[in-house]
């Protein structure tokens, strides 16, 4: 797995002490990682322009793989993780494959509670969630 050294949108939120990030690091594969607590004003600008970057994604390949790496996020706000379930059910579609990568079991069942209609997994290791990412040629094909 390439380890990535720039991204493409780094803001910081400056009502908190996080801040997500993101790039296309493959043809159909994003990779997004997350820190700190989000505002959630900040979660709504930083998924709006992902929901961009996935749109423009989905073009070429039919459907995205996304590694989200959120192990130096502590568990969020109820206000922040409502925007971030709000955007989730935007901005994946049921031909995306989501996985993430959490520290700890309470971010873990956080996510879990995150409505999102992508096939998604949650991990506790980077290798598995990319593992799981490439494991099947299914990203452009909606689930049954």
């Amino acid at each position: 797995m390439t380890k990535i050294t720039q991204f493409d949108s780094l803001t910081q939120d400056l009502s908190g002490s996080g801040y997500l990030e993101y790039r296309q690091t493959a043809i159909g594969r994003v990779t997004v990682i997350g820190r700190g607590m989000w505002s959630p004003s900040y979660c709504d600008q930083h998924f709006s322009a992902l929901g961009q970057l996935l749109h423009q994604v989905r073009i070429v390949s039919g459907g995205v793989r996304v590694l989200v790496l959120i192990q130096k996020a502590p568990v969020q706000s109820a206000a922040a993780i409502e925007r971030v379930s709000h955007w989730t059910g935007i901005i994946y579609t049921a031909a995306d494959r989501v996985a993430i990568v959490v520290a700890s079991s309470l971010v873990k069942s956080q996510m879990r509670r995150i409505h999102m209609v992508a096939k998604r997994e949650i991990f506790v290791s980077e290798a598995a969630a990319g593992t799981w990412l490439d494991a099947q040629n299914d990203v452009g094909k909606s689930a049954a």
